[in-house]
């Protein structure tokens, strides 16, 4: 009886903080493959500095971040140089079942995960 007690214990204490009481909210993240995610908006950072005629840049930082909410929104900032100067730019996203879906982006989103622009 005791021992089964004893296994009891160290499951459940498994997914909670046993000092706080409180579930890691890391431990209930989905997988998230990065470098999938930062190529995708590699890409799309790319084609956006494309259309604005931009085609020699140096991306200087790039941070990945996440929300928790049902589902986990994604955010990707870049902070790159170019010869009009040094710009930020990020995206907000959702993993799908065929990728991933923009909710938001823009120079804001960018700015979003703060930083200083040195």
């Amino acid at each position: 009886m005791l021992v089964a007690l004893g296994i009891l214990l160290s499951v459940t204490g498994c997914a909670k903080n046993p000092a706080k009481g409180v579930e890691d909210p890391y431990s209930t993240m989905p997988q998230m493959n990065v470098t999938e995610l930062t190529a995708y908006t590699d890409e799309l950072l790319k084609e956006m500095l494309s259309q604005r005629g931009i085609s020699q840049y140096e991306i200087q930082k790039t941070s990945q971040g996440f929300l928790m909410e049902e589902p986990v929104t994604y955010i990707v900032s870049y902070r790159y140089r170019h010869s009009g100067g040094q710009e930020r730019y990020g995206y907000k996203l959702n993993q799908t079942e065929d990728g991933f879906l923009v909710l938001e982006e823009g120079p804001e989103v960018g700015k979003s995960l703060g930083g200083s622009d040195e």
